[in-house]
């Protein structure tokens, strides 16, 4: 530094800061128990996002080693997380979404659709902003 200039100590935080990348989206991590033949590709495929962010997130040495009944954090974007409201149902969405019930129920780990509660978050395949059907 020339002599007589002088650093603002009160931005010094901000310099230190890391911007986001390009392109970087946000995210909520969701917990996922790895079944009988997972595999961090399959995963990837199965909730629509990259393969490198499930490795990224749970820092996996060896990505093609997940043990069965161990728990994985999947990165899903936010605009894909839906917060159910009071009396909305599984079909309702799927129907508004252009998908199905099973696929949705899939994507959650839903094994009874009559169990779900208001302010539930429910991983889509699209957007919430990409509505298929308005009517419902």
């Amino acid at each position: 530094m020339a002599p007589g200039n002088t650093v603002n100590k009160s931005i010094e935080p901000i310099l230190r800061e890391q911007p986001k990348a390009i392109g970087e989206i946000n995210t909520t991590n969701i917990p996922y128990i790895i079944k009988k033949h997972d595999t961090v590709i399959g995963l990837s495929r199965k909730f629509g996002i990259r393969m490198e962010s499930i490795i990224k997130v749970n820092q996996l040495q060896n990505p093609s080693i997940i043990k069965t009944n161990t728990v994985l954090l999947i990165p899903i974007p936010n605009e894909r997380i839906y917060v159910l409201k009071h009396q909305e149902t599984i079909w309702r969405l799927a129907k508004r979404y252009g998908t199905t019930v099973a696929v949705l129920k899939d994507l959650n780990g839903i094994k009874d659709v009559t169990k779900l509660c208001t302010g539930q978050k429910i991983i889509l395949p699209v957007p919430v902003t990409r509505i298929a059907n308005s009517k419902y």
